[in-house]
């Protein structure tokens, strides 16, 4: 098996390649913590957290505005919220929004550019 797949890799946004290194796609033991952490608080709220409710928006190819993400996570809880926050900062997601911030707006630019990834 090779340790590499075609498509973006994340967390080079002003660089995007057309390969992964497998290993960018794996979590290091900090972000695991982090995620495991947001799933429990999510678990914890079930139907309040507007992103389980309708995750869509949050990871649709066309990312909203920065007041628009702002908005869509304006009535999670604040427990979820910041256990969101931290996971995103940890684990520098690709794409989406998290905790009411927009991540990977360049790369999604980047790809229409191209007119998608290959």
């Amino acid at each position: 098996m090779s340790d590499y797949i075609p498509g973006y890799r994340p967390g080079t946004e002003g660089t995007p390649t057309k390969v992964y290194d497998i290993r960018h796609l794996l979590l290091s033991p900090e972000a695991t913590k982090a995620q495991s952490d947001l799933y429990q608080a999510v678990w914890d709220h079930g139907d309040e957290v507007p992103c389980v409710r309708n995750p869509e928006p949050y990871t649709s190819d066309d990312l909203p505005t920065d007041r628009e993400a702002q908005m869509m996570c304006g009535s999670c809880p604040m427990a979820v919220k910041t256990k969101c926050a931290i996971f995103a900062e940890i684990a520098r997601p690709a794409h989406g929004v998290f905790a009411g911030n927009v991540w990977g707006r360049a790369l999604a630019e980047a790809m229409k550019d191209e007119g998608g990834a290959e």
